[in-house]
């Protein structure tokens, strides 16, 4: 009844394909076209007169897999339809022609019998270009995203409790969690309870007021291990509304371990040189970099930053007199530290006044230990200067 309904009004049948979006195309058994609705036009960047009654052997066109391998013929969509007769389901394939760039389809297909028995095929195809491009756009962003040794990921705000909906390969690396373990659930699986609650408020306020973040907090492995996580958070908007947040984690646990060990070190040397009777300080000839305790206590300071902000450089503390070292024996552009070290080792002699404003005499030895950095050692000669003058 249907057939006999379409063969009583072909002319609306056509006028509906004529409207359809889909490109419809229909092969006789010996594959040439005998309709093909505007829509497939479009996509195929070719005229019906172009299309109509031309074969599958035509060179107007040829087709490749998604892989940009070219087609054998035998694997044509109109030849693999009349050669096997199953139906096609969404298959992907690209279509080059003369007149047009490349266009990826989704293609069915169907296998009819007109009035006489005879085999037709119909196609029917839809231009998915920009979606096969967005896809592999997609594919090679993750390719190298995977490829960083940072760990990324991505989470979904709209969804409850904002979850992770990504994560890429160096995130399972750093954190013991394979793809599927990591993912739809948020990552405050990496904590523990009652840790760190006030870097994890920062989090949460952040979040809430669509902010970017970064601090670093103490995360656990699978395992259960410790590490230091460097953490940025930043929101990604899509037409000024919040989309996801991306999450990139940085291991900084060497880092970390790193610098207490050179703090514990620092620390070690800083009481080794406290000790000392001798005033020993850091400076690069402009300023002072490093005191030690017997400078303070010499001075009447507290801190190295009461030292600097009184003085900056050791220079500046320096008398004039006639059988020291000072600043006004020197030219104002020249380097005082080189002009010392050019005097004989017995008349690097400098006066420095106390806290009392007594005067005292140091003898000054200085040791380089980078390019322009000195360490300088200052050695209390005063009695030893007033027994000689007696």
């Amino acid at each position: 009844m249907m057939q006999e309904f379409l063969l009583n009004n072909i002319e609306t049948y056509i006028s509906l394909m004529s409207k359809i979006k889909e490109g419809i195309v229909i092969h006789q058994e010996d594959t040439s076209i005998v309709y093909a609705n505007p829509s497939a036009c479009k996509i195929l960047g070719l005229s019906e007169d172009q299309l109509l009654g031309k074969t599958a052997t035509v060179h107007e066109w040829y087709f490749v897999n998604e892989d940009n391998e070219a087609l054998s013929f035998d694997a044509y969509p109109v030849n693999l339809l009349f050669s096997c007769e199953e139906d096609i389901s969404q298959m992907i394939i690209g279509v080059h022609s003369s007149k047009t760039d490349l266009k990826w389809v989704e293609l069915s297909a169907s296998i009819a019998r007109n009035v006489t028995n005879e085999r037709m095929a119909l196609m029917i195809f839809s231009d998915v270009t920009a979606r096969k491009k967005a896809f592999e756009d997609a594919e090679l962003f993750r390719k190298l995203v995977d490829i960083v040794d940072t760990g990324i990921t991505i989470s979904d705000p709209y969804l409850e409790d904002n979850p992770l909906i990504y994560a890429n390969k160096s995130f399972s690396k750093m954190t013991g969690y394979n793809y599927n373990e990591a993912i739809n659930k948020n990552c405050r699986y990496l904590q523990k309870e009652g840790i760190e609650e006030l870097e994890i408020a920062i989090v949460k306020e952040s979040l809430f007021n669509e902010e970017p973040c970064e601090l670093t907090l103490k995360n656990y492995k699978k395992d259960g291990t410790l590490f230091h996580n460097l953490l940025n958070i930043t929101p990604f908007f899509q037409k000024e509304k919040l989309r996801y947040f991306i999450g990139v984690q940085h291991d900084i646990t060497k880092q970390i371990e790193q610098e207490k060990k050179l703090s514990e070190q620092s620390l070690f040397i800083q009481s080794i040189l406290d000790v000392q009777e001798n005033m020993v300080l850091v400076s690069d000839g402009l300023q002072t970099t490093y005191t030690n305790k017997a400078v303070f206590d010499f001075f009447g300071l507290d801190s190295f930053e009461s030292f600097k902000k009184k003085y900056n450089c050791i220079s500046h503390t320096f008398e004039e007199h006639e059988s020291s070292f000072h600043l006004g024996k020197i030219e104002s552009d020249e380097y005082w530290v080189e002009a010392v070290l050019l005097l004989h080792e017995s008349e690097r002699i400098v006066a420095i006044k106390n806290q009392t404003y007594e005067l005292n005499y140091f003898q000054l030895e200085i040791k380089a230990i980078a390019n322009s950095v000195h360490v300088l050692t200052l050695k209390d000669i005063t009695a030893t200067l007033l027994k000689e003058r007696v």
